[in-house]
């Protein structure tokens, strides 16, 4: 594995933001996701060891935000 260096401040907003186990959304922590055998492999990712955001980490304050204005849809490109 590649050393990567993370700053912890980044990686724990990440987890104010939606990216947590107990609320049955986080990505690294689970073998059974889409790439690679698993999220947990994305080593640069904020949720893992890097630094790097990536679009699945912004997906529940996006579902949240898409809930609070009527005919208004929030959306990453």
């Amino acid at each position: 594995m590649k050393e990567y260096y993370q700053f912890p401040i980044a990686h724990e907003f990440g987890h104010t933001v939606g990216n947590i186990p107990i609320i049955g959304h986080s990505d690294e922590y689970h073998d059974d996701n889409r790439i690679n055998g698993g999220f947990k492999l994305d080593y640069p990712s904020v949720m893992n060891v890097g630094n790097e955001l990536r679009k699945r980490h912004l997906d529940y304050i996006l579902n949240q935000l898409n809930t609070m204005l009527p005919d208004t849809t929030f959306y990453l490109i």
